[in-house]
């Protein structure tokens, strides 16, 4: 039985760390898109989709910056056109984010073509075709589409009104349907484990023929039954992945629109509802899932510490990272007057170096808890080799060796008397240097939000306030950090605390276990995203 119970507790003492390692790395939103597409009707047959994406207007003030090159404030397709290859060569990568299937078999898109951008009350728009490989008939079954990120670093929603449509000539009885959100995305799977259903993309389905026309006239398509949420926890699950995903999109708005009030409206109370808006957004943001938050996690975790140090810990990385943010923009874009596209593939380069520097903290959390356990193991061979009476050795001063501290038989200072490595060496001392290089890992790469942010208050002419939304930000994300990085140290101390810690062998297993588990998960994110970061890149 205590060996059961003290399985379950080593497995159970990994679990947050490992929840949040689970989830993609960038599931969070830092860019938000309106869709409109058309599904194309040619020569008898539906032959592709035409997309129109419009992107929100703080990703759309990054995304043009420095490109107006006759300074004549307008973005002609010229001006346009390198940007808009970027664009393109990352969405294949991705598939064009365009998911179409037949009868629930996978179809197969041709390379996009007739793409361009253009620039229009205040926001950029794509233009672009994806055709399928092999064109479907009229007839056929079961046709349907739809546009979302798997990894959920942009949001798609369909436009509201028209989002999906029947292009010219396509047969007058056949109909588009809006139904369920897909739920077959690496999000979705990720929460599926945990019994949550996640909701991040509208599938649009094809129907033809009478019966179909008077259905769609008649009302909405049902769900199907194999989408829809089925217990409490996927109803959870799923509210709340919603409601943190509204209300992060409703903070990026209001950050465009607190900044602009700034030019119009009393420059004290203004900035306090900027301050207010982006602590709010620094919050959601690290609300939802992500890569900083399951690394210290799991820092603490793998490395003992106390919960005062794992808040510490946020509070330096979000510090780094809002730091990194203001550097960033500084020196690229005021300073360089280097245009948008090329800020972005410096971040990209940034975030390279902290997924290799993660990785590095991870392999030597490894070694360190490795290292304590074989010096332990060195030193309780000596204890109970032969001729070693250790129930005889006492110190000149006449202690007994036992009762060092007030500790009987298993004190921290008694090495040859502990089964396995006794708290304190599992946690070591507290280290500034130590901190801020798992600080600077995690935050030498801005976060995007921040950027963002920081441009388009620059192009309002107003850098200081960028500058109070990005640390403010930060204090937000910190916070919300800090509440996981001190549950992990909490479910930690609980776990070791219920199976002995102390008074048997069993909660210092738990302690070490908890460490490896947690050393081993910054080691694999690690490693995994820095190998993502090399072969793939995000087209916006």
């Amino acid at each position: 039985m205590v060996r059961l119970r003290t399985a379950v507790l080593q497995l159970a003492a990994v679990v947050l760390a490992a929840v949040a390692m689970c989830l993609p790395a960038r599931a969070h939103p830092h860019v938000w898109v309106t869709v409109e597409t058309t599904l194309v009707y040619q020569n008898g047959a539906f032959v592709g989709v035409a997309h129109k994406w419009t992107f929100d207007e703080l990703y759309t003030a990054m995304a043009i910056e420095g490109l107006d090159k006759n300074k004549d404030g307008k973005y002609d397709r010229a001006e346009l056109e390198e940007l808009t290859k970027v664009n393109m060569q990352g969405l294949k990568e991705f598939g064009y984010f365009t998911h179409a299937a037949l009868a629930g078999e996978a179809l197969k898109l041709g390379e996009a073509r007739d793409y361009w951008q253009e620039h229009k009350d205040g926001a950029l728009s794509l233009y672009f075709t994806v055709p399928f490989a092999t064109p479907v008939l009229a007839e056929a079954k079961g046709l349907t589409f739809s546009v979302y990120d798997p990894t959920y670093f942009i949001d798609f929603s369909l436009a509201k009104d028209n989002g999906a449509r029947l292009g010219p000539g396509a047969p007058k009885d056949c109909v588009l349907m809006v139904g369920v959100s897909q739920g077959d995305n690496a999000l979705g799977d990720s929460f599926g484990a945990m019994g949550g259903m996640i909701v991040i993309g509208k599938t649009v389905a094809l129907a033809c023929g009478p019966e179909a026309l008077a259905a769609a006239n008649a009302a909405p398509v049902p769900p199907p039954k194999a989408q829809a949420a089925s217990g409490p926890i996927q109803r959870m699950f799923g509210r709340m992945f919603d409601w943190v995903r509204d209300k992060q999109e409703a903070a990026h708005t209001a950050l465009k629109t607190s900044v602009e009030r700034l030019k119009t409206e009393d420059p004290w109370s203004a900035a306090l509802l900027l301050a207010g808006i982006s602590l709010l957004y620094g919050v959601l943001h690290a609300a939802g899932p992500g890569h900083g938050k399951a690394v210290i996690s799991s820092y603490v975790l793998a490395d003992g510490r106390t919960v005062r140090r794992g808040v510490i810990l946020s509070f330096m990385a979000a510090g780094v990272q809002a730091l990194s943010a203001v550097v960033l923009v500084g020196i690229l874009i005021v300073a360089l007057r280097w245009t948008g596209l090329q800020s972005k593939a410096m971040e990209a380069w940034l975030e390279t170096i902290s997924w290799a520097l993660v990785a590095l903290i991870g392999a030597w959390l490894i070694y360190y808890q490795l290292r304590g356990g074989h010096a332990h193991a060195h030193a309780h061979g000596h204890a109970h080799g032969a001729g070693h009476d250790h129930g005889q050795h006492r110190h000149p001063q006449g202690h007994d060796h036992h009762h060092h501290r007030g500790h009987q038989h298993h004190g921290d200072d008694c090495e040859a008397c502990a089964h396995m490595p006794a708290p304190s060496q599992l946690q070591g001392d507290w280290s500034w240097a130590h901190a801020l290089s798992i600080a600077f890992a995690v935050g030498i790469r801005p976060c995007t939000g921040a950027i963002l942010v920081l441009v388009f208050a620059i192009g309002q002419g107003l850098w200081w306030a960028g500058v109070l939304s990005t640390f403010v930000m930060a204090i937000g994300t910190a916070a919300a950090v800090s509440v996981l990085a001190a549950c992990a140290v909490g479910f930690r101390e609980a776990s070791a605390r219920i199976a002995g810690k102390g008074s048997s062998k069993w909660g210092e297993r738990v302690q070490l276990a908890a460490g490896l588990g947690g050393a081993s998960l910054v080691l694999v994110m690690g490693v995994v995203f820095f190998v993502g970061s090399l072969t793939t890149t995000q087209p916006f």
